[in-house]
């Protein structure tokens, strides 16, 4: 495909830059490359001033995202009343930027962990739309967080609404929302609707009520912070149109090392490479992760995270963008490819299946499985 990717001008217009603001923010930059990686009050502090002292810096956008990846490790848990207050002030000040809508997510996911449940259903009664309307993935992810919302804020008939369409529309295939949806409505001494789909087997009524349980109140638990890292958004289906091909490349290719250092150095390795073939659309994406099947021993991004190996992104024509930053990538209406660079850790090697996980401006992630190549 010989087709450009365009690199999107979506950074606010706040950011375009103070010059004494950048030197500075380049100063405190410099700091925090020499910080050691588990030093999360070091790298708080700096990238708290960045904020606060180059608020017009070009690099002030970027450090709210790098602060709420510390929020969520500086107390060995995630800290999700920072988290929330952390985004409140990045859309007050950036509100059209491009990557607007995932930090209005995390926002949402901060408010749902403190039990701020009021701007939660004031955020989907806005959102959503009528249920009718949504596609499966939206009403079985953001219906059911909206139904628990309405729940907790006491609209418990709008809430059973939601949740007896969420049962309706599963089909009797008992998926996860599905399950919660009928957990919550026996809770509240309702029972789930059969289906109106023809070809889906009826849900069976239970025999016994169930004893109702209350509704949780506490955050649901989280990872420790040394564990594998979770993807922000659950996956959508499909990226229509979106290849993803792995390659060893020939030649001394070498963008990435072995692990997150201050700049995700070359190490003297030759990288593996993958062609990502992404679909036209005016959505922007922001990020690109690649899994391993099967355990914590693959997993590479775009963006720094602890735990996670870093991944260079190359488009004809256009500089190499080292990993750590935001992409800020738009596809165009003729699409683009894109190649990534990766260090093999011994996961590649073997063929094992990857998946490729793209993060959308528009707040959702799509799922590309990868073929194997030469």
């Amino acid at each position: 495909m010989a087709l450009l990717c365009a690199l999107a001008v979506a950074l606010p217009a706040m950011a375009a830059g103070n010059d004494a603001q950048d030197r500075r923010a380049a100063q405190l930059l410099l700091e925090l490359g020499q910080t050691p990686p588990q030093d999360y009050a070091n790298q708080r502090r700096l990238l708290e001033a960045i904020i606060e002292q180059c608020p017009d810096s070009t690099h002030a956008p970027e450090a709210y995202w790098r602060l709420a990846e510390v929020y969520k490790r500086y107390l060995g848990l995630p800290d999700y009343t920072a988290i929330a207050l952390l985004f409140e002030k990045y859309l007050a000040r950036y509100p059209r930027a491009a990557d607007a809508p995932m930090a209005r997510r995390q926002l949402i996911e901060a408010y749902e962990k403190t039990g701020q449940w009021e701007p939660v259903a004031a955020y989907f009664a806005k959102d959503l739309g009528p249920m009718d309307q949504l596609p499966d993935s939206r009403l079985f992810q953001d219906g059911l967080s909206y139904a628990q919302a309405l729940e907790h804020t006491g609209r418990t008939a709008q809430a059973k609404a939601w949740y007896q369409k969420i049962v309706a529309r599963d089909g009797g295939a008992n998926s996860p929302a599905a399950a919660k949806a009928r957990q919550r409505l026996a809770a509240l001494g309702d029972e789930p609707r059969p289906s109106t789909n023809p070809a889906a087997p009826p849900v069976a009524a239970p025999t016994t009520q169930p004893a109702p349980t209350p509704l949780p109140n506490a955050p649901a638990p989280v990872p420790a912070p040394h564990a594998q890292p979770t993807t922000p958004l659950p996956p959508t289906p499909g990226a229509a149109g979106a290849t993803c091909r792995l390659e060893r490349i020939a030649g001394d290719v070498d963008l990435v090392g072995r692990a997150y250092t201050p700049a995700a150095t070359p190490d003297g390795a030759a990288d593996s490479r993958l062609s990502l073939d992404l679909p036209p659309g005016d959505r922007v994406l922001l990020r690109i992760d690649l899994q391993v099947a099967g355990g914590r021993d693959g997993w590479w991004s775009t963006v720094a995270a602890e735990g996670v190996w870093p991944m260079a992104v190359r488009r004809a024509d256009q500089p190499d963008q080292t990993p750590g930053r935001m992409l800020r990538l738009e596809p165009g209406s003729g699409g683009c490819r894109v190649e990534l660079f990766v260090q093999d850790n011994g996961a590649l090697a073997g063929g094992r299946p990857l998946t490729a996980l793209l993060f959308w401006s528009d707040g959702q992630m799509s799922v590309v499985e990868a073929t194997h190549g030469r």
